[in-house]
């Protein structure tokens, strides 16, 4: 299996993900250098996978989702439940930090590629703010 991202090949990848069109195989760690990238140039996506974050976590479990891919899947979402458009998607699913589960001519539905990979991220960025925040205010 080829990582989308770095190109080495590996026996087992970390992460195979099916969306509806194709099955991809990611590094957790090119996954994560590609979120903290795209944090670091655009500090809106941070907030944007936050949303994600929690939708995913406040649905919980979507049987149509879970049928869709046959399980590998619990929930999935459109623009519309998180508020955000899709322009700015397209930039994540190019990236593969989201990946696009349907799309028909009246909707396209959406997951995080891996959840706790993004949610690990997110978690080591504000922990990094926190320490940049109390050594300024040390100073």
């Amino acid at each position: 299996m080829i990582c989308i991202k770095c190109h080495t090949i590996d026996p087992i990848p970390e992460l195979e993900i099916t969306g509806e069109h194709s099955k991809i195989h990611i590094h957790r760690q090119c996954l994560k250098k590609c979120i903290y990238e795209l944090i670091s140039k655009k500090e809106e996506y941070k907030e944007i996978l936050k949303r994600i974050i929690t939708y995913e976590e406040e649905v919980k479990d979507d049987k149509y989702t879970s049928q869709l891919t046959q399980g590998k899947f619990s929930v999935s979402w459109n623009w519309r439940d998180i508020g955000v458009f899709a322009p700015k998607l397209n930039k994540l699913v190019s990236e593969k930090v989201i990946i696009v589960l349907f799309s028909s001519r009246s909707e396209t539905r959406y997951a995080l590629t891996d959840r706790d990979t993004t949610k690990e991220v997110l978690d080591e960025i504000e922990s990094e703010c926190e320490t940049v925040e109390e050594e300024r205010t040390e100073e």
